[in-house]
């Protein structure tokens, strides 16, 4: 906001005189009017909505030596109108003195008829009511002189607040909820001795800085010994910890990481600085500890030449791998045909159940029914006749469960389980009325899952996914089977594959020998063979 100031601007002596009304005020208190005045007189300032109404005008003689009042006290009062025009106005006088020529003010012009001597003036801008401005500053002159026959013109400047204003830069920043990547166990999350580490790593999409909580709960008493954490040179942030148990049973771990932001001097959780729109940024997952009696500890599992314990210490693995062979450029991924006949009669379980409605479809005969194979069915953008193609997936199972994979094609389909064929359909005919359920029940490990399709003439569709994991048990008949929750267990399906390749196939892409997956787990494309025995 503005100051308001008052200042002389000009002062000269002029030889004509005007007679203004004017309330005069002698040394004996009384008032009396003076001469008329000439014009019309604006009431309101036009220009900016100010509350000036009139100009109070005040005259006091003053010594004009020491500036201190006069003996008689001498003051003349004066209230005038706005007048109705601007200055300067095209007067050459006004013009640059201060005002520029270009400008327009509103003023109110005071003439008095004064004894020679000193005045002190002062001009009170003032509103409708008579009370003083609230937007605009008196102005005021001290020991202004006045001449025998001679008019001594001051001008004044009143300086008005303006409305007041400034600038709200809003700046609306993203924040992605962190994730976790991976979690593993060292050595494993059955234990004999009491004690366990499990190890969480994460990323955040904005790279804030992570804070990771970890908690313990079972049948008896459980704690967390220690944590260490850190960050890798790429940038992963990592923290393990590592659980005292004081008994057998079952321990449920969580852990949660959450981004962190500056509260001041100290990096608290975004969620808790209690910023609109800001809720839950954190990602948690729920683990499990198994503490075994001593009388389970006391077994010991021994593997044969060239085997090695699995990470449940449950079986014994053997992997045989070759670098994979390309046989031919790879073939970009495309939306498939969509069929009246495609998924038409619902998903069909491995004792004949079927199942429509939902997840699986409206069960009718249109390209629109909502089934599987019209939702994520896929194949090749520039044609994949007469030949084999599809994908490899890499599954890493901590324990053991059951696994589910949905299939269809038009015309044939086929499913492998780390290089051996579990599942094909070359046969049947309109087979691809179905969404075909097989079940697998996975130990703990690695496990390389292929499926693959092939039109017959005409390129059409291909889909395939894989549910799970599901606790055993629950694929060992079809009214348990065909009750799981699919929809929200989808861990890989063919509709994701929109924009990438097929990895496999006949004669494009990579192949491999049979009994050999193609393994993508790591960062060479490999074929290999997995062996799985028993332990002794």
């Amino acid at each position: 906001m503005k100051t308001n100031k008052s200042m002389i601007l000009s002062a000269g002596l002029i030889g004509a005189m005007t007679l203004s009304a004017c309330a005069v005020t002698g040394p004996d208190g009384s008032e009396e009017e003076l001469a008329g005045r000439a014009g019309l007189a604006l009431t309101v300032d036009t220009l900016a909505d100010t509350d000036i109404a009139r100009m109070r005008t005040t005259v006091t003689g003053v010594d004009c030596g020491t500036g201190e009042p006069i003996e008689p006290e001498f003051a003349i009062t004066e209230i005038r109108d706005l007048d109705d025009m601007l200055i300067p106005g095209g007067n050459a006088d006004l013009e640059g003195n201060p005002l520029d020529a270009g400008s327009g003010h509103l003023f109110a012009d005071t003439f008095f008829w004064l004894p020679e001597g000193c005045y002190d003036v002062v001009v009170q801008p003032i509103q409708e009511d008579g009370s003083d401005s609230e937007d605009c500053g008196a102005a005021s002159a001290s020991q202004v002189a006045v001449f025998d026959g001679e008019t001594t013109e001051i001008m004044l400047v009143h300086q008005c607040d303006n409305e007041g204003a400034g600038g709200l830069d809003v700046i609306s920043a993203v924040n992605h909820a962190p994730q976790l990547d991976a979690v593993s166990y060292a050595p494993s999350k059955f234990t004999c001795d009491g004690t366990t580490t499990i190890c969480a790593t994460a990323s955040d999409p904005d790279n804030d800085p992570l804070s990771f909580d970890w908690q313990i709960s079972g049948p008896a008493d459980a704690s967390v010994a220690s944590i260490e954490e850190g960050v890798s040179e790429e940038g992963v942030t990592q923290s393990c910890a590592t659980f005292l148990l004081s008994a057998p049973g079952d321990y449920q771990v969580s852990v949660v990481v959450r981004d962190l932001a500056w509260a001041g001097d100290a990096l608290v959780p975004i969620e808790e600085l209690g910023l609109d729109g800001v809720d839950a940024s954190n990602d948690e997952a729920n683990l499990l500890i198994h503490a075994l009696s001593p009388d389970a500890c006391e077994v010991e599992c021994a593997c044969p030449e060239g085997f090695e314990l699995n990470a449940d210490a449950t079986a014994c693995e053997r992997f045989v791998s070759v670098p994979a062979e390309q046989v031919g450029d790879f073939r970009s991924v495309c939306a498939g045909d969509t069929n009246i006949n495609y998924g038409a009669e619902g998903a069909l379980f491995p004792d004949g159940t079927v199942v429509t409605g939902g997840f699986f479809g409206d069960g009718t005969y249109s390209a629109t029914n909502g089934s599987r194979l019209n939702t994520i069915g896929i194949w090749a953008c520039n044609g994949a006749e007469d030949e084999w193609i599809g994908f490899s997936r890499c599954i890493e199972v901590e324990e053991a469960g059951e696994y589910v994979v949905g299939v269809s094609g038009d015309d044939y389909v086929r499913f492998f389980l780390n290089g051996q064929l579990l599942y094909e359909e070359t046969v049947t005919a309109f087979h691809f009325r179905h969404w075909v359920m097989i079940p697998v029940t996975l130990q703990p490990g690695t496990h390389i899952i292929e499926m693959e399709g092939y039109d017959v003439g005409v390129a059409a569709a291909f889909g395939a996914e894989i549910y799970g994991p599901f606790p055993l048990g629950s694929t060992a008949d079809d009214a348990t089977m065909s009750g799981l929750d699919y929809e929200n267990n989808i861990i890989w399906s063919t509709g994701d594959q929109l924009g990438s390749d097929f990895n496999t196939g006949s004669i494009s892409g990579y192949a491999c020998e049979d009994g050999f997956a193609l393994d993508l787990c790591g960062d060479d494309a490999v074929c290999t063979s997995i062996e799985r025995q028993a332990c002794e």
